[in-house]
């Protein structure tokens, strides 16, 4: 069994199902929320309501659920046996982790998420929650196998490919990935703010991660007064969401808040 792991919009959920065209069975998750443009149900999720999963999860049917924006999604026991693929991110559950006989991170520049997650029809306050939600989260992965996935390259057969030759895994820890990852940074990449904002977030939790000066929970506390401290908010206009910070670079700011603390 081959287990995708991957950030919002990172294209894992379009790998999979694209190895599922090439005949490895993609396993299929429970999820409350509606269905969007051109999803089909039983295809992409089972999609149910909340009163169905939360009976499911008495029934103990879930190996793995979680709740993200009021909706539920869940992976049933029965997806490890008979499925190849299975898709997860940073929370999955250690069962599905110690059952996968591969795991894969798909790793997918910013701008790119940023992009899928609009075109799926995203608001810009939930890509922000998304991705600001997930800055920390991976820093305290197990070791894995990295896709880097651009969207220029065919990421489907570059996967099928690592599959059917398991003599070329290269599993690295995922410290070394974020040390590797820190040389790639571009401080002039963005030109939007949030983008700016949470490219620049990531690059900093990964080096003070590296620094060995960052834990999950002192990240949290740190990032979450840092945006209060700096009066930050949504603002509407001409009904696009744009952030709003107190004047000043946002790389700057961040890095002085963070050594004056």
């Amino acid at each position: 069994m081959i287990l995708l792991l991957g950030k919002n919009g990172s294209g894992k959920t379009h790998i999979a199902n694209g190895l599922d065209k090439l005949g490895l069975k993609k396993s299929i998750s429970y999820t409350t929320r509606d269905m969007r443009l051109k999803e089909r149900n039983g295809i992409d999720y089972f999609f149910i309501s909340k009163e169905k999963f939360m009976k499911l999860i008495q029934e103990n049917f879930f190996i793995e659920y979680k709740r993200f924006n009021d909706n539920f999604y869940g992976t049933p026991k029965e997806n490890l046996y008979n499925s190849d693929v299975i898709i997860g991110d940073s929370s999955i559950n250690n069962n599905i982790f110690c059952a996968a006989d591969r795991v894969l991170f798909v790793e997918t520049p910013i701008q790119n998420r940023y992009d899928g997650m609009l075109k799926r029809g995203d608001s810009r306050e939930v890509i922000f929650n998304r991705i600001h939600g997930e800055n920390a989260e991976y820093l305290f992965c197990k070791p894995i196998e990295v896709v880097f996935n651009n969207h220029k390259d065919d990421v489907i057969k570059k996967v099928y490919h690592m599959i059917n030759n398991p003599s070329e895994k290269e599993i690295i820890s995922f410290r070394e990935f974020i040390i590797n990852r820190l040389h790639c940074y571009n401080p002039f990449l963005h030109s939007d703010e949030l983008l700016q904002f949470l490219d620049y977030e990531e690059h900093l939790i990964r080096k003070l991660f590296v620094q060995n000066k960052l834990s999950y929970e002192t990240y949290e506390e740190y990032i979450l007064r840092f945006l209060k401290d700096n009066h930050f908010c949504f603002e509407k206009n001409d009904d696009n969401l744009t952030l709003n910070f107190n004047s000043g670079p946002i790389r700057t700011r961040m890095l002085r808040y963070y050594n004056e603390r």
